[in-house]
């Protein structure tokens, strides 16, 4: 189920995210919430971040926008990935009526991405030590891979939606199946800046 090209700003708050999983899962979350005045686009990637954000004002609806938020995975460094979304800002010189929030996933000054936002709602339930189990299996069969902790996460996300009702879902698809726990205590930092958009 990809995500629509965005075309034109259609509502006055934007939530901007890396790729197509975002749009889904914020889309998902946020129907949830009830907050219908929000409209989640991607910007294809960390790389065309600033060029999105250069081209923004060319999009139809831009003028009665009013809230931008800017989503981004930290990744191994949180704070080079704040720096990044920053400099991108900096450069598309947008007005400064504008209001402009920055969440850097999976939170303030901790490494990760939208797959460990995930990961944190199943912690400590039975599945979590199925998945750990699994991984140090593939080690001892020589799948050991220097992976960032980004790509860890990836894996281990994977290995629970392969065993959900519909297993082959991906992250954003299993979001909008309603396979997420959208209550749970790990979101909450997130759920107050979606909520204070």
């Amino acid at each position: 189920m990809p995500s629509s090209p965005f075309k034109k700003i259609l509502q006055p708050k934007l939530v901007v995210g890396e790729g197509s999983e975002e749009v889904l899962f914020f889309e998902s979350w946020l129907k949830h919430l009830e907050i219908s005045d929000t409209q989640v686009v991607e910007y294809k990637g960390k790389s065309m971040l600033k060029p999105f954000l250069a081209a923004l004002h060319r999009f139809p609806g831009f003028d009665r926008l009013e809230t931008l938020a800017i989503t981004r995975d930290a990744d191994d460094d949180p704070v080079g990935a704040e720096q990044s979304v920053n400099a991108a800002l900096a450069d598309a010189g947008l007005p400064s009526h504008l209001r402009v929030e920055i969440y850097i996933l999976p939170e303030k000054n901790k490494a990760g991405a939208l797959e460990n936002v995930c990961l944190e709602t199943i912690r400590e339930q039975p599945i979590e030590t199925c998945i750990e189990s699994y991984l140090r299996c593939a080690q001892q069969a020589d799948l050991n891979y220097d992976w960032n902790i980004g790509d860890a996460a990836k894996s281990r996300i994977r290995a629970w939606l392969s065993v959900q009702a519909i297993p082959d879902l991906r992250l954003g698809e299993a979001a909008c199946a309603g396979f997420l726990n959208w209550e749970a205590p790990c979101l909450d930092g997130l759920r107050v800046f979606l909520k204070s958009l």
